[in-house]
């Protein structure tokens, strides 16, 4: 299990490290030239919707582009505060990679544009619920980070201003503290799917989560590929949720529903690891997102727009 599992990790975290350091470079380069400021003022009337600074418009467009761990190296590089942190991760967790995951789905069976106005959509409506739904709380001076489980620091170590070396160090700290988690949470996580895998426990939870599936909207036939976007994500499972869609010749509706829900709530485990990591939530980065995606499939059940007879039969693989 281990043969397979660290050298999955190995080159996983080596692609992620090529992926985020240059990201985290980018926007400490941004907020130590005062670039960052000019740019936040533009999105400052959008982030003020959700009780964000105006700064957090770049991590957000970057985790929409570029995924959770894009997300993450360009947030280590800004002083959010706790309540922030949460709402970006909230908000990001519903609508990530979007262009890679939205080519996923559609190949396998539900239009790309459905899936991504959905993944939009659900993402405002999460984050609006949650920003609020915080300060809402704290203003009754109660405590509004619920199942928070790691302090997050609004401050960073990299300089706005200052000299070169010092700018150099300070990213540099804030670079290895991050790599540091993703290490861990990625090595963790792949010695648990190769034992999930050899222990069978993906078809048990296959048998097992047919109540779930109702609660969210879903037929139980769609257990298997609703499992697999859990534990796998919707680009690591493509190959299998494509195969697996064009075996069961579901209904269009069906599909349609399991796109939609699985585009706003995938990889439960491990995203909500890696935001709980850096000081997010965990119950604002779960809850509303999980009910977000049964709200939405039961609100659009009945509408004609994002079905096609049969899923593309094609093959899709690349980066989460």
């Amino acid at each position: 299990m281990l043969g397979r599992a660290l050298p999955r990790a190995g080159r996983t975290i080596f692609l992620l490290a090529r992926l985020m350091l240059p990201i985290s470079l980018g926007v400490a380069l941004l907020r130590w030239t005062g670039w960052l400021e000019r740019l936040a003022a533009i999105g400052e009337p959008l982030m003020a919707l959700f009780r964000l600074p105006g700064e957090a418009a770049l991590p957000l467009l970057t985790g929409w582009l570029a995924g959770i761990y894009a997300l993450l190296g360009a947030m280590a590089m800004l002083p959010l505060a706790p309540e922030a942190v949460t709402v970006l991760g909230a908000m990001a967790l519903v609508a990530h990679n979007l262009i890679i995951e939205s080519s996923v789905q559609d190949r396998a069976g539900t239009p790309w544009w459905w899936v991504l106005a959905a993944r939009l959509v659900a993402s405002f409506l999460v984050g609006a619920a949650v920003a609020w739904s915080i300060a809402g709380l704290e203003a009754l001076r109660l405590p509004g980070l619920w199942l928070r489980f790691v302090p997050a620091s609004s401050q960073t170590a990299v300089p706005a201003g200052g000299g070169l070396a010092a700018f150099l160090v300070g990213w540099g700290e804030e670079a290895l503290r991050l790599m540091v988690k993703v290490v861990l949470v990625v090595t963790a996580m792949m010695i648990a799917t190769e034992w999930m895998r050899a222990a069978g426990w993906l078809e048990r939870l296959e048998r097992s989560v047919g109540p779930l599936l109702r609660a969210l909207g879903l037929r139980r036939r769609v257990a298997f590929p609703w499992v697999t976007a859990q534990v796998l994500g919707v680009t690591f499972g493509s190959g299998l949720l494509i195969e697996e869609l064009r075996e069961r010749q579901l209904d269009s509706r069906e599909v349609r529903a399991l796109h939609t829900s699985i585009g706003i709530n995938h990889s439960l485990l491990e995203d909500t690891i890696l935001l709980a990591a850096v000081g997010a939530s965990v119950f604002w980065i779960v809850v509303p997102r999980v009910a977000m995606a049964a709200w939405i499939v039961r609100a659009t059940e009945r509408l004609p727009w994002g079905l096609r007879p049969r899923p593309e039969s094609a093959g899709a693989g690349a980066l989460r």
